[in-house]
């Protein structure tokens, strides 16, 4: 899959510049031949094998002459290869004082790297049948589906039964005029809040535990307003 018209702006410039200097491939070519397969998939893959990825210990990468402009190298992607960034700086000068050329097993070890660095790359990042990009992670997301599978049934089950409780022992408290029994408070709990967690489980449920919340919050805000005044 060819992504190459997919990448941001400043990716796809970099490409042009080299297709410029090259002068007989194009961008889209060149991005073809020296991006790893595997991360061709992904415009976020083949931004993370250029601008490196901190994270996983991916440095970024520079096309590195082989034969260096100093010593007569061309601009051409027969004279270039990929190369991590501090690879390339590190170089130095011969003993001519002009930028070193690379040999030939700094070449192949580029090329090993290259590939080592896009592995790493593609772990990082997975894709779900539809093509959505995420992040690998170690548990991470798992811990906070826990944490909030526990605030629904906060919302869903417990909130239901304080405030379907309540609603009983006012009721009582009217048609009776008197406080229930622990016996009958218990009853009274156990059903009015099975019912209530019927119904705010239910489409119509989030408005009004919404608002139950809210009513519970400005009864608060208000009693302590008065205490202060």
């Amino acid at each position: 899959m060819d992504t190459f018209s997919l990448l941001d702006q400043r990716h796809r410039n970099y490409y042009y510049r080299l297709a410029s200097q090259d002068g007989t491939k194009s961008g889209r070519q060149i991005y073809q031949e020296t991006m790893p397969e595997n991360l061709q998939d992904c415009p976020h893959e083949s931004a993370a094998y250029l601008d490196g990825l901190p994270e996983a210990g991916v440095e970024a990468r520079h096309s590195s002459h082989i034969v260096s402009k100093d010593n007569g190298g061309s601009d051409t992607q027969d004279n270039r290869v990929m190369e991590r960034e501090s690879d390339n700086l590190g170089r130095g000068n011969d003993a001519s004082g002009n930028e070193a050329n690379m040999t030939s097993q700094e070449v192949s070890t580029a090329e090993l790297n290259n590939q080592a660095d896009a592995d790493v790359i593609d772990a990082h990042f997975t894709h779900d049948e539809g093509g959505v990009l995420a992040v690998a992670t170690d548990g991470a997301a798992e811990s906070t589906d826990i944490v909030g599978g526990i605030a629904d049934v906060a919302v869903d089950v417990v909130l239901p039964i304080v405030y379907g409780a309540k609603f009983a022992h006012f009721m009582h408290s009217k048609v009776y005029g008197q406080s229930m029994t622990k016996s009958d408070s218990t009853i009274a709990t156990v059903a009015t809040g099975s019912v209530a967690t019927a119904v705010l489980m239910s489409t119509i449920g989030a408005p009004i535990i919404t608002g139950a919340v809210v009513w519970s919050v400005g009864k608060l805000v208000y009693k302590l307003g008065r205490k202060l005044l």
